[in-house]
């Protein structure tokens, strides 16, 4: 008697177990898609210094810090090749300048006070200006 009948139990079993599987790749692919923009997100308040990204490629219109020219860095992050993200100089207020670069293989921004350049200077349009 090794006739063996397939029963709705059995089949029931294998449709849970790929359902199962299904839920656990979305979860998966859910959280490294999350922690890819949250890793490249607008820094907010008065952050400065070394955002800690391994970075792919790296590519700057104002060749590093330069806070009287506007510039952007497009940067792909290790592990999401082929994706990049863009990052560009602004204004956090009219004396606070947000200036976006790399150095050694990392994105890095500064806070620059565009007063310590002189009186009547101010944050315009990503830059320090007179």
């Amino acid at each position: 008697m090794g006739l063996k009948i397939k029963t709705p139990k059995n089949n029931f079993k294998k449709i849970n177990n790929g359902i199962i599987l299904i839920i656990v790749l979305a979860v998966i692919l859910s959280v490294s898609v999350l922690s890819f923009f949250t890793t490249f997100q607008k820094p907010s308040g008065k952050f400065t210094g070394e955002v800690d990204i391994e970075i792919l490629n790296c590519d700057e219109t104002d060749y590093g810090r330069d806070p009287f020219t506007f510039g952007e860095v497009k940067v792909s992050k290790s592990g999401f090749v082929g994706e990049t993200k863009k990052f560009v100089d602004y204004c956090e207020s009219d004396d606070s300048l947000i200036e976006y670069y790399c150095i050694t293989g990392k994105l890095t921004n500064d806070m620059v006070e565009c007063s310590s350049y002189g009186e009547g200077w101010k944050c315009r349009e990503g830059t320090c200006r007179e």
